[in-house]
């Protein structure tokens, strides 16, 4: 393995260890402010469906983005060496 191959590496795995903590930072934000909504709003009973909707869809975005993180796509075309200047 070459020394930028392990950067690389390295790299993406702090990125999806970033992406995951803020994603999960997110829906938890998302939620408590749907929540608070709720509270204050003047028919709670009739917010309570939206909101849970809201919650649900978002449960499923933050699902579909961590199942991309672990299985990430490959490249359609494999890199080839860079030519040397003559």
């Amino acid at each position: 393995m070459t020394v930028f191959q392990a950067s690389a590496e390295s790299g993406v795995a702090l990125f999806t260890r970033h992406v995951k903590a803020a994603t999960a930072l997110s829906v938890e934000q998302f939620n408590a402010a749907l929540d608070s909504a709720a509270k204050s709003h003047p028919a709670p009973e009739a917010f309570a469906g939206f909101a849970d909707s809201m919650k649900s869809a978002l449960a499923t975005v933050a699902q579909s983005l961590d199942t991309v993180l672990q299985n990430p796509a490959k490249p359609a075309v494999k890199a080839a060496p860079a030519r040397k200047a003559k």
